[in-house]
């Protein structure tokens, strides 16, 4: 949610000027909570004197997704002609790993390969045609073969992982600091985002907080 609103800042203060596709596969988006970013971002803006200031909420648009097949025919009829009509620059599919983790039985594996490498095939020709980023939400599983105790993997496989360029991990860290909450102050957990692998960055982590206002980043000590 806060990619779908830090795109649309001007160029000069390092966004793209341009709207987002926001396709759920898990409920709906929440407004409430892009409205409250929305009038944070917007008075920011003000207060550094930009002008115009764009209106975020007209800017994202909204698709729910049931099934993999609709996010395939969405992705092959419905986006093609969003992106030739808009400038949409940024497109969020929130989650793949929803609509691919309990609709194949254990005799599907082989379609929801194929149906999976048909997705990433489609991301991949969307991003080339139309020069839209292209972020993916993916979950984690439980493995039973990372050691003592487990550990967690990403979900979807060696088929989905072929399929991407970028893999950026998201954590929550045991760590807290302190946010300010309706006029008071809480202990909020610090979160980390690591680069797991890219072509295009390199190594690294850094820190943020979840506060009323969106993510906020941190340095730790």
């Amino acid at each position: 949610m806060q990619l779908a609103l830090a795109v649309q800042m001007p160029t000069t203060l390092n966004g793209l000027a341009a709207g987002a596709l926001y396709l759920c596969t898990e409920g709906s988006l929440s407004k409430v909570r892009l409205a409250q970013m929305s009038r944070h971002m917007q008075n920011e803006l003000e207060q550094l004197g930009v002008n115009p200031i764009p209106n975020f909420s007209d800017n994202i648009y909204l698709q729910n997704i049931a099934d993999q097949k609709e996010l395939l025919a969405c992705l092959h009829h419905k986006v093609p002609l969003l992106l030739a009509k808009t400038e949409v620059k940024l497109m969020i599919i929130d989650s793949v790993a929803a609509i691919f983790r309990f609709d194949y039985t254990a005799d599907e594996m082989d379609v929801r390969s194929r149906d999976l490498r048909s997705i990433g095939q489609e991301l991949h020709q969307l991003c080339a045609q139309f020069q839209v980023a292209i972020l993916c939400v993916n979950q984690v599983s439980a493995s039973v073969s990372s050691g003592p105790g487990g550990g967690n993997v990403p979900s979807l496989g060696l088929v989905w992982a072929d399929l991407i360029h970028t893999r950026l991990v998201v954590t929550r860290t045991n760590r807290e600091a302190e946010v300010l909450h309706a006029g008071k102050t809480f202990l909020s957990a610090v979160r980390e985002v690591a680069v797991e692998f890219s072509p295009y960055l390199a190594p690294g982590k850094g820190h943020f907080l979840i506060t009323d206002h969106g993510l906020s980043s941190i340095r730790l000590e």
